[in-house]
């Protein structure tokens, strides 16, 4: 994981929140894509909340990647809140 780029996951009931901090290049956008297939694959998540108040940087790779898991969340039914 790039040392400019933190993530970090609550979860509370069937809501999932992952804060993210720092650079989102496109080196972190390769690591955090997994990441958050991995939070909505699993068992009782309903709703992604993604808190981008401490990205200080986001290329064009990560706004995709964005764009994205929105879309594919939404075929699957569960909620993405930016």
């Amino acid at each position: 994981m790039s040392p400019d780029y933190r993530l970090e996951v609550d979860r509370t009931g069937e809501t999932a929140v992952a804060t993210l901090a720092g650079e989102l290049d496109m080196a972190a956008t390769f690591r955090l894509e997994p990441e958050l297939e991995r939070l909505t694959r699993g068992a009782g998540v309903d709703t992604l909340v993604l808190d981008v108040s401490g990205v200080e940087f986001m290329d064009s790779a990560a706004l995709g990647l964005l764009i994205q898991t929105q879309q594919r969340l939404q075929g699957e039914g569960i909620r993405f809140l930016l």
